[in-house]
């Protein structure tokens, strides 16, 4: 049983959700299958408006072991999720100092289909590790919101007209260790296509925002006393509003730490980051952080110097399926902190 309740100033929404989950599960050579299907009875109420009804959520998991070293898994969900009620609430609702929310008045559900795949080869005898994950996504019964500055106020009103999403999602992962200095060197990639649609001046329009990611990690220990650890990350995001594309954003994120052991107890540390972008306002942010600590069997001290060198502030343009924000953050103060910790 599922039972839920929320007032919102003199409004009330609930849901009264009683459910029965059967499942069942088969293994046959070298293959596994999982399956669950939710059979539930939603009653969803806001105010006076009630909406009742029966949702079958199947899902499917299927695990095929290839060989010793390889394996690959399918998967598929479909769920159906009542809309919470601060989302339904049609009366004005502050999310913040600035912000407003004006729901539809309706207690409905949103569908969502996920289907994904996963392979992936483990041989540590050659120190070689890769997986690829593909995930589509559709979900249906989005509301769409009307978008407006009212004296200051941002204000989001949902209109009643809702529209599909459809989500593609590819990301893989290879490595490598070598023996020599204890070696790891790893490369990740991810590519995200998202469509969905908004209202501008009252007219529905198709969007895709497109993101791709590939980093590099690696780290290794030349000697006793040292190790190092780091890597480097490049995002880019693309909008394009029916059809016309807008100019990408370019983020860079580069890392490197250094740990120096001088004697039994002792770790000495230096950690660099350093954030660039295609944004011309986003400029070059250095942040390097040092510390020294000592570890007994039960307690650690530790004296660290946080941003001794670099910026305080941290400036962003961020671009998601449906806004494009500034944000400008201060942080990483020049300080000095020291941490005693016990292992009781």
């Amino acid at each position: 049983m599922d039972a839920r309740r929320q007032q919102i100033n003199d409004h009330l929404w609930s849901l009264l959700m009683p459910y029965a989950e059967p499942a069942l599960q088969r293994e046959f050579g070298s293959h596994k299958l999982d399956g669950l299907l939710r059979i539930s009875y939603q009653r969803r109420q806001y105010d006076r408006n009630v909406q009742q009804g029966v949702c079958f959520e199947p899902t499917v998991r299927w695990n095929w072991k290839l060989s010793p070293t390889s394996s690959m898994l399918v998967y598929y969900r479909l769920s159906a999720n009542p809309i919470q009620g601060t989302k339904v609430v049609d009366a004005p609702v502050y999310t913040s100092y600035r912000s407003q929310y004006v729901g539809t008045g309706i207690p409905d559900v949103q569908l969502s289909h996920t289907v994904s795949g996963t392979y992936s080869y483990r041989n540590p005898v050659y120190g070689l590790f890769f997986s690829i994950n593909p995930v589509f996504t559709r979900s249906k019964g989005n509301l769409l919101y009307a978008n407006a500055i009212d004296s200051g106020i941002y204000v989001q009103q949902a209109s009643g007209q809702t529209y599909d999403a459809n989500t593609y999602l590819l990301d893989g992962r290879i490595s490598k260790s070598f023996s020599w200095c204890r070696t790891v060197i790893g490369i990740s990639g991810a590519a995200l296509l998202s469509d969905y649609s908004y209202l501008s001046a009252g007219k529905v329009v198709d969007a895709r925002t497109a993101g791709y990611t590939v980093s590099l990690d690696y780290s290794f220990k030349p000697a006793r006393w040292m190790t190092v650890e780091g890597g480097s990350l490049l995002e880019m995001t693309r909008r394009s509003v029916e059809g016309a594309a807008t100019a990408s954003v370019n983020d860079w994120e580069h890392r490197m730490q250094l740990n120096f052991l001088p004697a039994k107890r002792w770790m000495i540390s230096l950690h660099n980051e350093l954030y660039h972008s295609s944004e011309r306002d986003f400029g070059v942010n250095w942040f390097c952080d040092a510390s020294v600590s000592y570890k007994a069997d039960r307690w650690e001290l530790s004296l660290a110097g946080r941003n001794l060198v670099g910026t305080s502030q941290y400036e962003r343009v961020h671009i998601s399926s449906a806004v494009q924000s500034y944000t400008l953050t201060y942080l990483r103060p020049r300080e000095v902190v020291v941490r005693f910790c016990l292992d009781l």
